[in-house]
């Protein structure tokens, strides 16, 4: 027989089980389905406060996903000094990370890119969007020499509301401008459909301005 004062006991311990593991799975960053998983290589954040700031900058991911690689360490976040040049803690010229997260992508828009046109497609597309001098010099000098390896490119843009629905960029103080561009891109073959041209804007660079590319290749 069990006593009735081990009862009050019992439901207490059970009632924390349940508590403890409803918060964990609430919280958890992990994606429902681990197939669906892709990484976002090389993400370069490039930041540009007004005067020199202390800076916290965090990543979120809504949908599920997880920081694999950064420099400098992102841990819980980048505090970071940054100049208005865009020198980070007079080391780094921006802020480095690669992540995984779920496939939901856009595949709509897009375009079809051949061999000898993808230095001036990328030098252009980016300028087009916004970015310019070292950022585009980076893209070009760590992207094209991986690139060579194809002959044709479908590129898919995925731009700030698109990348937000996955990777959520905070920053404190919040910038005037941002402009956050990820190229999804894969190898052309007859069974990929050329996508919609996408129509597209670029920023005013007014204020504390920031900006980030990266690529997603498949």
């Amino acid at each position: 027989m069990i006593r009735k004062h081990i009862i009050p006991s019992i439901t207490v311990i059970l009632l924390s089980i349940v508590i403890f593991t409803s918060t964990n799975c609430k919280n958890s960053t992990e994606p429902k389905d681990q197939d669906t998983l892709v990484t976002v290589f090389k993400p370069n954040i490039y930041l540009y406060p007004e005067t020199i700031q202390q800076l916290s900058v965090l990543l979120d991911f809504p949908k599920g996903g997880f920081v694999t690689i950064s420099d400098p360490e992102y841990q819980n976040g980048w505090n970071v000094t940054v100049d208005p040049n865009g020198l980070i803690d007079n080391k780094y010229g921006f802020l480095f990370y690669e992540c995984k997260v779920p496939d939901s992508w856009q595949y709509k828009y897009g375009w079809f890119v051949n061999k000898t046109n993808f230095e001036e497609f990328f030098t252009n597309n980016l300028e087009s969007y916004g970015f310019l001098g070292k950022e585009i010099e980076d893209f070009i000098n760590y992207w094209l020499p991986i690139f060579s390896d194809y002959d044709n490119l479908i590129v898919y843009p995925q731009v700030d509301s698109e990348i937000e629905e996955l990777i959520v960029l905070k920053i404190i103080n919040q910038p005037n401008s941002i402009r956050r561009l990820f190229y999804v891109i894969t190898d052309y073959s007859s069974q990929i459909k050329i996508p919609l041209t996408p129509i597209f804007n670029s920023i005013n660079r007014e204020g504390f301005t920031v900006m980030e590319w990266g690529v997603i290749l498949k």
